[in-house]
């Protein structure tokens, strides 16, 4: 019976070791499925932060040629006046009326001006001006600036009121300079 005892402890400890090995493979493979997914996510959510970065970029070049168009237009009727006739300047419009910064028209034909171009944009800036009314005596302009990032997605409109008062108040401001009263960013138009 000894000898029966042991050939039955032999052999089966070959078929014990197979189903060791079969489930350390098995262990292995989860493992090595799981390493997988965990790099994909990995390379997923590096994508997804690369793009947010550069939407932000994008954002922020809109941002700095729109403020550039906006000083462009200050500096425009500061230096050479306000003439409603030219391109891209409007005289005050009537109560109720439509302001043409919010007509798409008018940023994507002549009835705006083309500002410096920054490097990095798609489009140049363009900025319009209007003449608003004031209960102070003093004339009191509205410059309105259209600008893009690095891609046509990214659109920044900002809207500024300035005065071209030589000085008082604390303020002093040279004859013909522009002094900017409020800003404020519009929705994309």
């Amino acid at each position: 019976m000894t000898t029966g005892g042991v050939r039955a402890a032999t052999a089966a400890a070959p078929v014990g070791r197979a189903r060791r090995g079969g489930i350390a493979l098995f262990v292995c493979l989860v493992v090595l499925l799981a390493l997988g997914v965990a790099g994909v996510s990995a390379s997923q959510t590096v994508s997804l932060e690369v793009r947010m970065a550069r939407n932000g970029h994008d954002g922020q070049l809109a941002l700095q040629a729109a403020e550039s168009a906006l000083r462009e237009g200050e500096r425009l009727v500061a230096s050479t006046g306000f003439d409603p006739s030219a391109p891209g300047l409007y005289g005050a419009s009537g109560f109720g009326a439509v302001e043409p910064w919010s007509r798409p028209d008018t940023w994507l034909s002549g009835n705006s001006r083309v500002a410096a171009p920054l490097d990095g944009v798609a489009e140049p800036p363009r900025f319009i001006v209007e003449r608003v009314t004031s209960g102070l005596g003093e004339p009191v302009f509205r410059v309105t600036a259209r600008a893009v990032g690095g891609t046509l997605h990214a659109v920044v409109v900002l809207q500024g009121t300035f005065t071209l008062s030589p000085g008082g108040g604390g303020r002093t401001a040279g004859p013909g300079r522009a002094i900017r009263l409020s800003w404020r960013e519009l929705g994309a138009q």
